[in-house]
């Protein structure tokens, strides 16, 4: 439970982040593309490989 708080807590602090970022003018709208694709192409495929870390391979896989 613990565990999904902090997720869900470090979530809220980046989104919060980027919104004060953007209200001092330090992000601007053109930067959400940029954005996007580092979510896409980095965060995405390590979330993938954090959730499979802990899976034991067997035969089965191989068929």
């Amino acid at each position: 439970m613990t565990t999904i708080l902090l997720n869900a807590l470090s979530i809220m602090l980046v989104l919060f982040l980027a919104l004060l970022l953007k209200k001092i003018k330090i992000l601007h709208q053109k930067d959400g593309a940029l954005t996007s694709k580092m979510v896409v192409y980095l965060t995405l495929p390590a979330t993938i490989l954090i959730g499979v870390n802990h899976t034991k391979l067997s035969n089965i896989f191989l068929y």
